[in-house]
């Protein structure tokens, strides 16, 4: 079952087809494997750029943000139905404790940049903030926000490799290096501010 769903997810080409064909269900087949690949992450590949090779850049980032954030929301309700069972078996876990400092001394505006900064483990940070004390809102909140940016920057990228453009390829890999350059540079002193983790 797992190995049809990656052949399926590799064949971009044919997803692609889906798409142009139905545009409906291709929607529907493309944000459910994102969300599967937040909750469960079996599928290898960048999601964002096979949303824009699929679907255009536009399309693609409001479907991929979409699919990211159902993902998300199961993965925190999940660990927020499990609570009980694993709070006491990761009380004394070191990323969870530095989960609870960020949430603690960074409050939304420290979610958002745990979400924001490219590299943050944010599959598993939605399972911590369903085992601690952070509402809903708050959390779908700084997790769209600050994944969308990183959703568009890969969205642009897969419409520009379909469409074929060299120049145009190397101008948004050139601007997407230089944004993650940037966060990789201010990481190290949110790290020490917000206890990200």
């Amino acid at each position: 079952m797992v190995e049809t769903l990656v052949n399926l997810w590799n064949d971009r080409e044919f997803l692609r087809q889906i798409a142009e064909e139905n545009p409906y269900l291709g929607a529907l087949i493309y944000i459910f494997f994102q969300a599967l690949q937040i909750v469960i992450a079996p599928l290898p590949g960048e999601a964002g750029l096979v949303a824009g090779f699929i679907f255009g850049a536009k399309l693609g980032f409001i479907l991929h943000l979409t699919g990211t954030a159902i993902g998300s929301s199961l993965a925190y309700l999940i660990a927020r139905f499990f609570r009980k069972r694993f709070e006491n078996r990761l009380k004394d876990s070191t990323i969870l404790l530095k989960v609870k400092r960020l949430v603690e001394r960074g409050g939304l505006f420290g979610l958002f940049l745990a979400y924001l900064i490219p590299g943050s483990p944010k599959d598993v940070l939605n399972y911590l903030l369903g085992l601690l004390k952070v509402s809903y809102p708050s959390f779908i909140t700084a997790n769209v926000l600050g994944r969308a940016p990183t959703s568009f920057l890969m969205a642009l990228q897969g419409d520009l490799i379909y469409e074929g453009n060299p120049k145009k390829i190397f101008i948004a890999l050139g601007f997407t290096l230089l944004v993650f350059l940037i966060f990789f540079f201010l990481r190290k002193r949110l790290e020490r501010e917000l206890f990200l983790p």
